[in-house]
């Protein structure tokens, strides 16, 4: 859908013409848009047409507060990409991961810090390109201690995920691990119920979020 074009005159012999598309194409991606102009019939019986192509030179940011009121004194902070985040943080200071072709267990092959502390149960994690989260299953068939980890579905954090490669090999070593710049760490001895978190670092020391999160801010635990 295209909105109500804007015309004005541009000089003594041409006008300039500007419509906002909307963001979302809900189809196919739009390749180009065609214009039809007619310098007397307001039918456009007789007409002539122009095809220009999508420009995303000037774009229109639209927002709301989920939190009210808005005053002359309010602000808001822009981003790119998604609240998800960026697989850009190198996880542990020299820590890599063994893992099997075709299993869901990574064990510690370098490192001195236990892979339970660098991750929480459900964290997001890339390894090997391939994206995974540390699963919340908390039975003996799905380890999860200082020297291993389970991976399992980003989609779903109880279904295990198994590390495949491409490769002949069955054994990769040495391989490291990303996660999130959007995490913010785990939360120690959370319950049912509670009205809030106790955050904590990797050495279980409380963790000081106040420099990642605003008042207002969104949360996924």
């Amino acid at each position: 859908e295209v909105k109500l074009p804007y015309m004005r005159a541009f000089d003594n012999e041409t006008v300039l013409v500007s419509f906002e598309a909307a963001v979302e194409s809900n189809g196919a991606p739009v390749e180009d848009y065609i214009i039809e102009y007619s310098l007397a019939d307001p039918s456009f019986s007789t007409s002539s047409k122009i095809t220009v192509q999508p420009s995303h030179e000037f774009q229109r940011i639209t927002t709301r507060a989920h939190t009210l009121p808005w005053g002359d004194s309010s602000s808001f902070t822009l981003s790119l990409g998604d609240y998800h985040g960026e697989f850009t943080i190198p996880i542990g200071s020299g820590t890599t991961v063994r893992a099997i072709n075709n299993g869901h267990v990574l064990e510690r092959s370098t490192g001195t810090i236990g892979l339970s502390s660098l991750l929480s149960r459900g964290d997001f994690l890339l390894v090997g390109g391939v994206e995974y989260r540390v699963c919340l299953d908390v039975s003996e068939s799905v380890p999860y201690d200082d020297d291993h980890l389970s991976l399992c579905s980003k989609e779903d954090a109880f279904e295990t995920a198994n590390f495949i490669s491409d490769s002949a090999s069955s054994i990769f070593d040495k391989i490291p691990m990303f996660m999130l710049d959007t995490s913010l760490g785990a939360s120690k001895s959370p319950s049912w119920g509670d009205a809030f978190l106790n955050s904590v670092d990797e050495s279980g020391s409380s963790n000081d979020t106040r420099g990642k999160l605003r008042r207002g801010d969104l949360i996924r635990v």
